[in-house]
């Protein structure tokens, strides 16, 4: 299935599923803008903690934008945590691709959804993959040439020794009947003596 869809992507006949736009904001951006965040949030609950008074802030609005900035923080730590095992999933699943592709099997189909770091990641792997494919199918059809050729050389070398059994009797035939010739010529020259 991937490989099919790679032959279409190069020959122009298809397109990539179009990614959200979640999946397309690097994973660097997002965790840095969610410390970033982070950061920000308690420097602004210090300064307001430390200086509401003074800006004319009464108590209860310091302790509502610190709430405010507190469950804002935990909801951004939460998504980071979120985050963070969403990318531990997605990389596990490329590591069984890996371990798949290591051990033979070309057959795993990798889905096309991500725009990120691991989209990235993950269309190499499609490439790997589809390119091992092809390097397999090449390998073997050279298997077959050279099995072909293999088969067709035994046949020669069978012929080229049969061959040579029947020259090599012809010959010991020859060589006893030139054997029997001189004996017959000796033969011949001692009666006429």
């Amino acid at each position: 299935e991937a490989e099919g869809l790679y032959r279409q992507l190069q020959q122009g006949q298809a397109s990539l599923p179009q990614a959200s736009l979640w999946s397309r904001i690097s994973l660097r951006s997002k965790f840095n803008a969610a410390v970033a965040y982070l950061i920000l949030a308690h420097l602004l609950g210090g300064l307001v903690h430390q200086f509401g008074a003074a800006l004319g802030l009464s108590p209860a609005a310091v302790s509502s934008l610190l709430q405010v900035l507190g469950v804002s923080s935990i909801g951004v730590g939460v998504g980071l945590m979120l985050l963070q095992g969403k990318v531990f999933t997605i990389i596990e699943r490329i590591i069984d691709r890996l371990d798949h592709i290591a051990q033979g099997d070309l057959t795993d189909t990798i889905p096309l959804h991500r725009r990120d770091e691991l989209g990235k990641v993950n269309d190499a792997l499609i490439s790997m993959q589809t390119h091992l494919k092809s390097m397999m199918a090449e390998i073997n059809e050279a298997a077959k040439t050279v099995e072909a050729s293999a088969s067709r050389l035994a046949v020669g070398m069978d012929q080229t020794h049969t061959t040579t059994e029947v020259q090599a009797d012809a010959v010991s035939r020859i060589a006893a009947a030139v054997e029997e010739i001189n004996a017959s010529i000796g033969q011949v020259a001692d009666d006429s003596q």
